[in-house]
């Protein structure tokens, strides 16, 4: 999830992921998890937001794999908004009838957990152009995003590759373009030797596919899919 998420918002690399196990018990463990991330220059803010969003993205993950939204550490704010996911809403309504009732200027709680105010991750991030990172596509990629909660991707992906089929011609690079996404949608990251210089095709094609570098295989779907809507 983090990966296609990473993908999507055209940073270079591939952000590194580890973790390290706290806590064993009879339903489950605790993983500490450790998220890092090239952030292409990006102003503070600005970083903060596309690193939010890709946080936001493995909490998501990570609960639809049945772990919880908190250990021991508590909700907080940057967790608030996944409250909904994991509590009925009479436990919030019961909650807010405390705050209510105990403290009606909000003092108290600082804004945490079912008291807070919506997280800044509910935002699309605004990044500024760089050389690494494409602003100009965040907000269709964004677009692309959401719309993995509504459509198949393998559908998306399917019909993409019916219409790229359908063109007569294509100049050259927009062909390794497609090819470079198509192997690494299906196949993953590019694997064996590279062609040698006798086979200037395969060689060509080799290195499309070998620029995706760890590109995740449904952010290749989706990036496939979007560089066919230009056509």
């Amino acid at each position: 999830a983090v990966e296609s998420e990473y993908g999507l918002l055209r940073l270079p690399g591939r952000p590194y992921l580890s973790c390290r196990m706290t806590q064993l018990y009879d339903e489950g463990a605790v993983l500490y998890m450790y998220l890092a991330v090239c952030t292409a220059g990006l102003p503070p803010e600005q970083a903060l937001k596309v690193f939010e969003r890709l946080e936001h993205a493995a909490r998501q993950a990570a609960m639809r794999a049945g772990g919880c939204l908190s250990h021991h550490h508590g909700v907080g704010k940057l967790r608030a908004a996944l409250l909904p996911k994991t509590q009925a809403p009479a436990v919030q309504k019961a909650l807010e009838g405390l705050q209510a009732a105990l403290d009606p200027e909000g003092v108290l709680g600082a804004r945490n957990g079912p008291w807070a105010v919506p997280p800044r991750h509910d935002e699309e991030p605004e990044c500024a152009p760089s050389e690494s990172l494409e602003s100009d596509n965040l907000e269709e990629d964004a677009n692309l995003d959401r719309s993995r909660d509504l459509l198949d991707v393998d559908a998306m992906f399917a019909a993409a590759q019916e219409l790229v089929k359908s063109q007569m011609s294509l100049p050259n690079d927009d062909k390794l373009r497609f090819y470079a996404h198509f192997k690494q949608a299906t196949s993953g990251c590019a694997l064996g030797k590279r062609p040698g210089l006798l086979n200037p095709v395969a060689r060509a094609k080799w290195d499309a596919w070998a620029a995706l570098g760890m590109m995740g295989q449904d952010a290749a779907k989706l990036e496939y899919c979007r560089l066919a809507e230009k056509l």
